[in-house]
């Protein structure tokens, strides 16, 4: 078996196991788990990038510390939003600098922007429901809801622009991530249904996956398109 297979398992077997811990409230599980399945995710992306890409690995040092902090149950959103804020800021980087390659594409920006429209009105309903003692959780929310928001459109748009297999993974994780966060925010601040709990796990866990896809497809279309400019 090669090793980045091994590493693969290793991140799929423990995510299932953390799910399993989630649902049967073993805490131990969790614990056993959870600190694992970053380092196996991003070793996977070691193997196969052998040069890793300093910006993707600080993307994965802030959710892997939104994650402990998530872990330690402390009882504070603004702690457990900053880590994984920075890290889509960091992934915002990314996606960005792939929409200024593409040329203008209308009906993408378009679409894009109605889709933005459209999450604003869905964190505005998230943020009016809060309860008076909430309050002062509001405005991180919603600068929290912004950036996710934009990182989200930036990946429609690059994937209706560039049609790439590399946007195509970028879109399922930042999908994997609203779905995430949005439920995150509906049971630890409104419901408390178990249920929307795991969904959150398990889309957070998914997105790492379909995040390092993006990036191992990004670095091999860049190539593809450096060889094609100099071939001409």
């Amino acid at each position: 078996m090669k090793i980045k297979e091994t590493a693969l398992y290793l991140y799929t077997i423990s995510s299932v196991i953390a799910i399993v811990g989630l649902v049967a409230d073993n805490e131990f599980l969790l614990l056993v788990t959870k600190p694992i399945i970053i380092p196996s995710i991003y070793f996977y992306y070691l193997i196969i990038a052998r040069r890793p890409n300093l910006l993707f690995t600080l993307f994965f040092v802030f959710t892997f510390i939104g994650d402990a902090v998530v872990l330690l149950k402390l009882d504070n959103l603004i702690f457990t939003m900053v880590p994984y804020l920075i890290s889509y800021l960091l992934m915002i980087k990314f996606v960005f600098k792939d929409a200024v390659k593409a040329h203008i594409h209308f009906s993408a920006l378009a679409f894009s922007m109605v889709l933005f429209t459209l999450l604003m009105f869905i964190l505005s309903l998230l943020t009016d429901i809060h309860t008076e003692d909430r309050q002062n959780l509001i405005y991180p929310i919603i600068a929290y809801g912004i950036v996710l928001a934009a990182l989200v459109c930036l990946s429609i748009y690059n994937f209706m622009a560039l049609k790439t297999i590399s946007g195509f993974y970028l879109l399922v994780a930042c999908g994997c991530s609203i779905i995430s966060d949005v439920f995150y925010i509906l049971y630890n601040q409104h419901f408390h249904i178990p249920v929307l709990n795991y969904i959150n796990a398990a889309m957070q866990l998914t997105s790492y996956y379909f995040f390092v896809k993006y990036m191992i497809n990004r670095k091999i279309h860049i190539k593809m398109k450096q060889a094609t400019a100099i071939g001409r």
